[in-house]
């Protein structure tokens, strides 16, 4: 089934996103983390790269946002956009946080 224009447009937006998240926090390492996920998710095996994506996220908290962005993204195409939104609404609620805070408090 192919894709409308808008699920097409969040999908670049979220690879955006994701991508500069990446940049800010380390992207070598979690790029190579992720490369099974990435791999998994080119071929359509979103299932897979949802599970490992998790498991990923759970054992390396340090990049919980990073891997997060990614989740919702696998959950937007695999035609969960309410799960997308929820997880994206947790991560902004996080980055909303970081700004409450200052950089004596980190």
């Amino acid at each position: 089934m192919p894709l409308s224009l808008s699920t097409l447009i969040s999908v670049r937006l979220l690879l955006l996103g994701g991508l500069l998240v990446s940049g800010l926090v380390g992207c070598a390492s979690h790029g190579d983390r992720l490369q099974p996920v990435r791999t998994q998710f080119y071929s359509g095996q979103l299932g897979e790269a949802r599970a490992e994506a998790q498991k990923l996220a759970d054992k390396h908290s340090e990049d919980q946002d990073v891997f997060d962005l990614d989740r919702a993204m696998i959950e937007l195409c695999a035609g969960h956009p309410k799960e997308s939104e929820r997880i994206l609404r947790r991560v902004r609620d996080r980055f909303d946080k970081y700004e409450e805070k200052s950089a004596a408090e980190f």
